[in-house]
């Protein structure tokens, strides 16, 4: 039974690590700049509210020879910035926590 306890500790205390700590990419063809937007949001959709807080890096790089990142944020950043609904309830949060 120690052995249960001791797993879910483990897993309650690095749950999280891989969103804080990796950098999510979404490469982007110059040609289709506006495309990006469904799969960041069907990307984000799956995610729970306590993945999309802990997000720390998501950023949109352009396809070319030199891959260059012109947007990151946090999760919380692009569910406010793409507007979904699921969220809206962590944005306001965010926001009175300032």
């Amino acid at each position: 039974m120690s052995l249960l306890l001791v797993s879910r500790q483990i897993h309650a205390e690095t749950a999280y690590l891989p969103y804080k700590l990796i950098t999510f990419d979404f490469l982007v063809h110059n040609d289709n700049k506006s495309q990006w937007k469904p799969y960041v949001r069907k990307f984000l959709a799956k995610r729970s509210e306590e993945q999309i807080k802990a997000m720390s890096c998501l950023t949109l790089r352009r396809w070319t020879y030199e891959e260059q990142g012109f947007a990151t944020g946090t999760g919380l950043y692009w569910v406010k910035r793409l507007k979904i609904k699921k969220y809206r309830s962590i944005v306001r949060h965010a926001r009175r926590n300032r």
